[in-house]
């Protein structure tokens, strides 16, 4: 046998690599090429949700913290709110006083929680708010340490130099008042 040339050699080569049908080289996606930007970028929306989620839920909380700093008073918002209750539309401010609006989930009835600078004492409560109001129509309970008067379904007591009361149409219980007072 005779010695193939080079030119043959290739000629061959080439005509046997054309005869296989093409190896399809998988090519790598985005996921496989960059994992950690993938990493940071996961991990980025999960920061993200979390923090909306944190935000919703103290989103009201927030909001009578900041009308608070703007009213320049010592303003909170209730832990305890009666079921079927909640924060009806923004919380606002004035000069001393902020009015946490709350309405029913299935109604239309409502009451606002006000809390304003004072300094009172709870017969002043009495003399000036409760009795123009209520007459001789009112309850008034001890509860840890607060003087809380109730007259149809409204309250006011005052605290450490705030006054609150609460007013509206909703058919507050004087348990639900004495629970929101103690929790505010």
């Amino acid at each position: 046998m005779a010695a193939k040339t080079a030119q043959t050699i290739k000629e061959e080569a080439i005509v046997a690599a054309l005869a296989q049908p093409p190896v399809k080289v998988p090519k790598k996606s985005f996921f496989n090429r960059h994992p950690r930007m993938v990493t940071i970028i996961t991990a980025g929306l999960v920061v993200a949700i979390l923090g909306a989620y944190l935000t919703y839920v103290n989103l009201p909380s927030l909001s009578v913290r900041i009308a608070s700093a703007q009213a320049g008073i010592d303003a909170t918002y209730p832990e305890y709110r009666p079921d079927g209750y909640s924060l009806n539309g923004p919380v606002t401010f004035s000069d001393g006083e902020v009015t946490i609006p709350f309405v029913a989930n299935t109604g239309s009835t409502t009451f606002t929680i006000k809390q304003s600078q004072s300094s009172w004492d709870s017969s002043a409560v009495l003399d000036n708010i409760v009795k123009p109001k209520a007459g001789d129509k009112y309850i008034t309970s001890q509860e840890r340490g607060l003087t809380i008067y109730t007259y149809s379904g409204n309250a006011a007591w005052v605290n450490a130099g705030i006054l609150y009361t609460i007013e509206g149409d909703a058919p507050l219980s004087g348990e639900q008042i004495r629970r929101i007072a103690t929790s505010l």
